[in-house]
């Protein structure tokens, strides 16, 4: 989607390519925008989160702006649920020690951390489990006090970012205080429903070490004001997607391509049939008119 309030996010397959976005939308205020994305059963995506660092760089350095030099926290929500599936702090500020020059900023998303049942830590991709899933038009607006009726089945990606003010340091685990965030922290393992719409696939059982690191941090305006930027994406089948009247799908690319090349062969088949055509006027033409013999 296109960037909004100096971020811009985006759905990718595992090898980074973008996945192809419909009906792009913005609320009035520019502070969330939505759109819609193709599902397909079992494959994989992760989130990047690309933000415009000299964009930022212009903010904190203008008076105006009021807050200073901050972050971001980054808030995965799936399916209209309000339990966290993932969070990451996105370094806005290029002298913290955590913000990587490589990438300039950018973040992925890539997997969740989860307990298995002996209580082993394990890396674990998310990929779509169910396609098709539906919602009338109405439960899809930009107000941001939309839910949907079915939580387990509303086929939404919700990404959030709040601006934070992150400690210089982290520290060793001892305790979690209000506000802090566990780059190494595991959610239990549960199972998922039938219904369920996203599911936490397992991509190798990648058994991680139990060490905690912790970053304190605080919001910069109340949590109450909401979050700084909203971006949603609404995964539909192929199916549902054409009746929405969209089109330009892989498939549609795949037979433009079949279509194309029986054309070629088509035309090749033609110029064969006159080059043929015209080499026989041309041996007739060679031989003359054919005489014949008059009758005794």
């Amino acid at each position: 989607m296109p960037e909004i309030r100096g971020v811009a996010v985006a759905v990718v397959d595992p090898d980074g390519k973008v996945f192809k976005e419909w009906g792009v939308q913005q609320n009035k205020t520019k502070s969330m925008t939505s759109c819609y994305i193709q599902s397909e059963k079992d494959k994989q995506f992760r989130i990047r989160i690309t933000p415009n660092i000299d964009g930022w760089d212009r903010v904190f350095a203008s008076e105006v702006y009021e807050y200073g030099v901050h972050d971001m926290l980054v808030t995965m929500r799936l399916d209209g649920k309000e339990k966290v599936e993932k969070q990451e702090v996105l370094y806005l500020d290029k002298d913290h020690p955590y913000f990587d020059y490589t990438t300039n900023g950018e973040v992925y998303l890539k997997a969740k951390k989860v307990q298995d049942e002996e209580g082993r830590t394990r890396y674990y991709n998310w990929a779509f489990k169910d396609v098709g899933i539906e919602l009338l038009f109405d439960n899809l607006s930009l107000d941001s006090t939309t839910t949907a009726p079915d939580a387990s089945t509303s086929g939404i990606i919700e990404i959030t970012l709040d601006r934070i003010r992150v400690a210089a340091h982290d520290r060793e685990w001892d305790e979690i205080g209000t506000h802090a965030y566990d780059r190494s922290s595991a959610t239990s393992a549960t199972s998922a429903a039938k219904d369920q719409a996203h599911m936490a696939t397992n991509t190798g059982g990648d058994i991680l070490r139990g060490t905690h690191h912790v970053i304190d941090w605080e919001y910069l305006v109340p949590d109450a004001a909401g979050p700084w930027a909203t971006y949603k994406f609404f995964y539909r089948s192929e199916e549902v997607l054409r009746k929405f009247g969209f089109e330009g799908f892989k498939s549609d690319l795949k037979r433009a391509e079949i279509e194309m090349k029986k054309k070629k062969e088509e035309e090749k088949v033609r110029k064969r049939m006159e080059a043929e055509e015209e080499d026989e006027w041309y041996v007739r033409m060679s031989r003359g008119p054919v005489k014949k013999m008059s009758e005794q």
